[in-house]
This record gives C-alpha cells, sequence and structure tokens, in this order.
C-alpha cells in the first residue's frame, strides 16, 4: 500500500500539473506501472462482466475508465515533463506526441468516410487516401514514441539546467 501511496497517490495529488522540477526514472516508470494497473484491473472487470452480460453494469465501468483516462492525462503530461526536465531536455519534447492526436483524429474520419462510402461508390478514392495517411501518421507516432521511451529509460544527468526548480521527490 506504500508503494501505491509513494508513487501512484503523492504525485496524482502533490504534483497534479506540476511541470516544473525532476522526476526521477523510479517515480517515473513506478507512477506509469500503477496507471497500467489500474487501467488493466478496469479492463478486465468490464471484459468479465460483458461475458456476463450486464451491459449497464459494463456501460457504467466504460464511462469509469474514460473518466479516469482523461483525469490521469494531466498527472501523465506533468511526471513525463518533469522526467524529461531529469534527463536536461525541455518538456518540449512531449510535442513529438502530436502525431498520437492526428492519428485519433484521422482515425474517427477515416471511420465515418467508411460508413458513408458504403452508400457512396465515389468515396472509395478519399477512403484510399486517407487510409495512407493514416498509415504514415501511425508509423510517426511509433518511431516518435520510441524517441520518448528511450529519453525515459535514460539516466538522471546532474548537474542539469533543471536543478534551480524545487525537486518533486515524494515525501517518504
Amino acid at each position: 500500500m506504500e508503494f501505491f501511496k509513494t508513487y501512484f497517490l503523492d504525485p496524482l495529488l502533490n504534483h497534479y500539473a506540476d511541470f516544473k522540477g525532476k522526476a526521477t526514472r523510479k517515480q517515473y516508470w513506478l507512477f506509469s506501472l500503477n496507471c497500467f494497473i489500474i487501467s488493466l484491473a478496469l479492463n478486465l472487470i468490464g471484459v468479465i462482466v460483458e461475458a456476463a452480460g450486464a451491459s449497464t453494469i459494463n456501460f457504467a465501468l466504460s464511462a469509469l475508465s474514460i473518466t479516469l483516462t482523461l483525469a490521469l492525462l494531466i498527472p501523465s503530461l506533468s511526471i513525463t515533463a518533469r522526467r524529461l526536465h531529469d534527463t536536461d531536455r525541455s518538456a518540449w519534447w512531449l510535442l513529438l506526441c502530436l502525431p498520437s492526436l492526428f492519428l485519433f483524429i484521422e482515425s474517427i474520419a477515416l471511420g465515418f468516410l467508411i460508413l458513408a462510402a458504403q452508400s457512396n461508390s465515389s468515396l472509395e478514392a478519399l477512403v484510399s487516401t486517407v487510409s495512407i495517411l493514416l498509415t504514415i501518421t501511425l508509423i510517426l507516432t511509433v518511431l516518435t514514441a520510441i524517441v520518448l521511451i528511450i529519453f525515459m529509460c535514460l539516466p538522471s544527468k546532474s548537474p542539469t539546467r533543471y536543478d534551480a526548480v524545487q525537486s518533486s521527490e515524494p515525501l517518504r
């Protein structure tokens, strides 16, 4: 329980939107692990509930999962920014995540185009063009994710230009 409190609740409650300072590799990865475990547990419960046929409960779990994802977005970005600071990199490297946003928007657009193309054959060329753009964006997303994962795995640098800012070491 101390593990959860120190590496999940402390960054969540005390550093919710704190983009200044530094976060160690351990802080970053254990916060990410806690987020993953909570998300996995909610999704597994959702699969079990769906298999049982309780659609109302499954809808509530889906809404809870989406709410949790949105609630953890800012703390995840802030701890990532602080981790980048710990490796002496600017938080502007987070802009590498933009292809993922475009991928999400393109996926939605492609879904609507496919639905429209089923009734209109002239949209097939547009669907294939959007599919190519989607593929390119997916490749960019994978490449940028690899770069960010490498940055998150690098050891801390000391001193950094962010040392003057208060460190976000959890209280023990």
